[in-house]
């Protein structure tokens, strides 16, 4: 049992850390296997536009020669207002 007291121990803050990290790792891949999708991100203001396109893990996995777990494509662009000023 671990107290609220105790959480500053390095052990505990390493644990949760590793904890935190599993977590967050095992989110994102469950994210991508549910919903995969790609960005358009504006190079100008930045701004972030969903966008599916093909899946390339087949063609990834054969290029490296090997299984991947996930990958995150971003296409950097400008965006209609950003190409309008």
């Amino acid at each position: 049992e671990m107290w609220i007291g105790d959480w500053s121990s390095d052990v505990c803050s390493s644990d949760l850390r590793s904890l935190f990290i599993s977590l967050d790792i095992n989110c994102q891949i469950m994210l991508q296997l549910k919903s995969r999708h790609d960005h358009l991100v504006c190079k100008k203001c930045g701004a972030l536009s969903d966008v599916k396109f093909e899946d390339l893990t087949k063609n990834l996995e054969h290029q490296l020669g090997e299984g991947i777990l996930s990958y995150d494509l971003k296409v950097f662009y400008l965006c209609p207002k950003c190409r309008d000023t």
